[in-house]
């Protein structure tokens, strides 16, 4: 169970969390182990839930990336195109910045939550 592994890993430290099961786990298991306000989470994605852990104002949940897939489709589409055409794609790995969402910033968390609902 993803809980129990986070319980086992946890430290006094910030945890990175790389999914949103991850994030979600490692929020209970700060938690469970009465450890708020002394380590928080990083996560990587987002979804309904980990948005309210981040609007929580415990501070557990203190940040994460949103997943941005047009702009993965895009930067594919791009690298197809160019491979096709014969031009050089520039270096072998790509980054595509997804969004920011923070404790410190709610209301970004708030559109997110109204754009996920519709």
């Amino acid at each position: 169970m993803p809980e129990h592994a986070a319980q086992a890993l946890l430290l006094d430290e910030p945890t990175i969390a790389e999914n949103e099961d991850a994030v979600i786990a490692s929020a209970n298991a700060i938690k469970a182990r009465g450890l708020t306000g002394k380590t928080v989470v990083f996560g990587i994605g987002i979804n309904p839930t980990v948005a309210h852990l981040l609007l929580a104002g415990d501070g557990t949940v203190w940040e994460t990336t949103g997943q941005d897939a047009a702009s993965w489709a895009n930067e594919v589409v791009k690298v197809a195109k160019a491979l096709r055409s014969g031009a050089g794609t520039g270096q072998f790995e790509h980054f595509t910045p997804g969004p920011v969402y923070s404790s410190e910033d709610p209301e970004a968390v708030r559109r997110y939550l109204s754009a996920a609902a519709r």
